[in-house]
């Protein structure tokens, strides 16, 4: 008897609300949207270091220990993604390995800039 597969879309969580509550999401796997920012090879020439942003105005970063083709074709600025990856803290970096992902759009604007006082 043959049993159909029932897929249920994950709720995308905004990174702020990670970054805020990491005790409560580190090591769960989460779904995340945004667009990035640092794309891959530019701030480590053999790893998966990009840098993804919402509109929360909070980043994190996409760890891969080793750059494939298609992340080379996909994982460039401007490119918006829906990642599902596992929360992890490492070095005071909030990132999501294990991931995967789907381009949603290409060539997007960086995220707005938020203005902020010397105070805040």
């Amino acid at each position: 008897m043959f049993l159909p597969v029932i897929l249920f879309a994950q709720e995308i969580i905004p990174i702020a609300e990670i970054q805020d509550n990491i005790s409560d999401y580190d090591g769960e796997t989460v779904t995340i949207q945004g667009i990035i920012t640092i794309g891959v090879g530019i701030t480590h020439g053999s790893r998966v270091n990009v840098f993804i942003q919402d509109d929360s105005n909070r980043g994190l970063m996409l760890f891969d220990y080793d750059i494939t083709q298609a992340y080379e074709e996909d994982l460039i600025r401007g490119n918006e993604l829906e990642v599902t990856g596992e929360v992890d803290e490492y070095n005071g970096i909030t990132e999501l390995k294990d991931f995967s992902y789907e381009v949603v759009s290409e060539n997007n604007f960086d995220p707005a800039p938020v203005n902020i006082t010397i105070g805040a």
